[in-house]
């Protein structure tokens, strides 16, 4: 009977010190990124899916073998024109282009990658220019 009180009174102080030695774990943040597009090389594919994995910032990219992963967004490639001043897309710069040239330049327009037409980088006075020459000229697209 003496026993029972000594045995009762190891497992509560068991108990007690078990709980201590328990790790505390915890997730102290957190990112859901998402991305898309293909990437290659070699014969290797990489696929971007929505809800990857933080894969490190571009100041401290995850590193390994020849490989190198950065996290973050898939950046969209910038809009292209096959045909500077071809506003609607008829392969030929003509009086069917002005409008939507005019719709550009007011910052209203769409398929305005085409209404740079000197390729500067930006919608100026001298796309206005090379607008108007290529019009009067009647420029076929290439």
């Amino acid at each position: 009977m003496k026993a029972l009180p000594h045995l009762v009174i190891a497992i509560v102080v068991c108990a007690c010190q078990c709980g201590h030695a328990i790790a505390q774990l915890e997730i102290d943040w957190h990112t859901i990124d998402g991305g898309g597009g293909v990437s290659s090389g070699g014969g290797l594919t990489l696929v971007g899916t929505i809800g990857q994995h933080d894969a490190g910032s571009p100041d401290a990219p995850l590193t390994g073998g020849g490989f190198t992963v950065v996290g973050g967004f898939w950046q969209m490639a910038a809009p292209s024109c096959a045909c500077p001043g071809d506003m609607n897309a008829d392969d030929a710069i003509n009086g069917m282009d002005i409008q939507l040239f005019v719709h550009c330049m007011l910052g209203a327009g769409s398929n305005c990658p085409c209404a740079n037409v000197d390729q500067t980088g930006g919608l100026d006075l001298p796309d206005i220019d090379a607008f108007v020459n290529d019009v009067l000229a009647v420029t076929p697209c290439p």
